[in-house]
């Protein structure tokens, strides 16, 4: 039997699913927003992927902690069906209006209710409803990501999806000398959660600087 994998050339894998998504323009207007303003962004892989899910799940609640300037939210709201809610919080307002302004000059803000939240992440979700939420993205400093994904995985229902981006902290969670604080919060989050197996199932991609994803059973 052939063994996979055996010689791949991971670079230019990774390089050509990284420029294979064909982008909206919305999407395309939100990233040069992002440039604007020098907001970090998801890759177009990333950005690709959240609207499979988003439409796979048939999210009809979906909240976002870290909008950016609004590359993620378009890119959720894009898979979202007609009449669905989101929720984005970031703590930068010049952010949330920049992407507040991208998605009413787009049908998608005809489309969907989206209600868009100014404030820290850590403040903000104590104060929604628990257990309300079908898809939860979580992109947010690293320095506090451990503690929103579990705030975030509180406020999903059964049967929600949790995902995290930049699971791997740039790529340092996969190398074993890295041991900074941050660090081993992000090794210690992923590595906790999935050792929980009566109440998740969860995958790690290795897209950009990695997404973790979690179904709360």
């Amino acid at each position: 039997m052939q063994q996979r994998g055996r010689g791949t050339d991971r670079n230019a894998v990774w390089a050509f699913t990284e420029e294979f998504p064909q982008e909206s323009d919305d999407l395309r207007a939100a990233r040069r927003a992002a440039q604007s303003l020098g907001a970090d962004a998801v890759s177009a892989q990333v950005a690709s992927l959240l609207t499979v899910l988003a439409a796979t799940k048939n999210a009809q609640n979906v909240l976002e902690i870290g909008t950016g300037a609004g590359v993620s939210t378009v890119a959720l709201l894009e898979g979202m069906q007609p009449g669905t809610a989101m929720t984005t919080v970031d703590i930068d307002a010049s952010r949330i209006q920049r992407a507040r302004t991208i998605i009413m000059e787009s049908r998608l803000g005809k489309n969907h209710r989206v209600r868009t939240i100014t404030g820290d992440a850590q403040q903000v979700l104590p104060r929604l409803s628990t257990g309300s939420y079908d898809l939860a993205l979580v992109d947010v400093s690293s320095n506090i990501t451990e503690l929103t994904v579990y705030q975030a995985l509180a406020l999903l229902k059964a049967g929600g999806l949790l995902v995290v981006h930049n699971a791997l902290n740039a790529g340092s969670v996969a190398n074993p000398a890295a041991r900074d604080e941050t660090t081993a919060a992000h090794r210690r989050m992923i590595n906790d959660i999935a050792e929980c197996t009566d109440d998740v199932y969860v995958s790690l991609l290795h897209a950009e600087s990695g997404v973790y994803l979690v179904y709360k059973r």
